[in-house]
């Protein structure tokens, strides 16, 4: 498919600049080439298009993430927002309509090129095609905390959201769906958020021990070994942490090392040993507790069965 046409579309946002509150009304014109011989299929992604801007962008506040006035109104009200890298200026929402457009649309149409003016935005006409420069201006590494980096902003995802939340579930996807643009989904967010694989969230979770990178870095055996008297000491401090090891269990001694020393920095008192982990040397020589198992013959599977 290679016919390219195009279509004139506009809709009503109020923007948010230095704390002040405008009307305005955007007007594109946008070119696009649908990329799919199937009518039906790009009648069905051309209705996406216009659900678009004329439902998902329409009606809504427009700003940006350090707006101070948009942090109150989030908080306090029930608006949508959308939520930009950089001020409301048209550059910036020229190249972000272009990025949301294409996502939403699966490469099913290509849209090449928006052409955006606002009432506010005195005559000026500003286009933006893959090649502008106004795409760089949406480059935010930062978007997203540590724990959500894998997902892309909004603007570069194919849901109805035109901000972006973390949640307890994961991150925030839009009030509608493109199954049914006209339903609404809870205010609340917390059901329209895109989830993770289970095990893609469990091992996440698992490789976050909350410790400084200096701990993980730590070669636990040679750290166990400088800290023995002699053969005897070693032997044994060698024959549990191949046993640790096998059990996938060095990370857990990282974490203690760190452990140990956060409350003794902190003057923090614990206690002189509990249960079956006495029997291990590696957690004597770290400071887990205070019972060296070698004097009294403890065995170390008593502990690692």
């Amino acid at each position: 498919m290679s016919n390219t046409f195009s279509w004139k579309t506009k809709f009503k946002s109020i923007i948010i600049v230095d704390g002040e509150l405008f009307a305005n009304e955007y007007k594109l014109n946008i070119s696009l080439t649908p990329h799919t011989a199937d009518l039906k299929e790009q009648t069905a992604y051309f209705e996406r298009l216009k659900n678009l801007f004329e439902q998902v962008f329409s009606n809504t506040i427009t700003t940006w993430r350090d707006e101070p006035l948009y942090n109150m109104l989030k908080k306090s009200s029930t608006n949508r927002f959308v939520e930009l890298p950089k001020p409301p200026y048209d550059q910036i929402m020229a190249a972000v309509c272009f990025c949301k457009a294409n996502s939403i649309l699966d490469s099913k149409i290509i849209i090449n090129n928006i052409e955006l003016s606002s009432w506010q935005g005195d005559g000026i006409t500003y286009t933006v095609d893959k090649d502008s420069k106004e795409l760089i201006l949406l480059d935010r590494p930062d978007w997203f905390s540590e724990k959500f980096s894998k997902f892309d902003p909004w603007w570069l995802r194919a849901d109805t959201a035109t901000y972006d939340q973390e949640l307890d579930k994961g991150i925030y996807t839009g009030h509608f769906s493109w199954n049914n643009q006209k339903i609404p989904v809870d205010k609340q967010h917390e059901y329209h958020a895109k989830r993770e694989k289970p095990e893609i969230f469990d091992k996440a979770n698992c490789d976050n021990w909350h410790m400084p990178e200096k701990y993980y870095q730590i070669n636990v055996l040679e750290w166990l070994l400088d800290r023995c008297q002699n053969d005897e000491e070693k032997i044994r401090v060698q024959m549990e942490y191949d046993l640790f090891e096998k059990k996938q269990f060095i990370r857990v001694l990282q974490f203690l090392i760190h452990f140990v020393d956060k409350m003794r920095a902190n003057n923090m008192v614990w206690g002189v040993g509990r249960g079956s982990s006495v029997a291990s040397f590696c957690l004597f020589l770290i400071g887990v507790h205070k019972i060296n198992p070698m004097l009294y013959s403890l065995d170390i599977t008593e502990f690692l069965r």
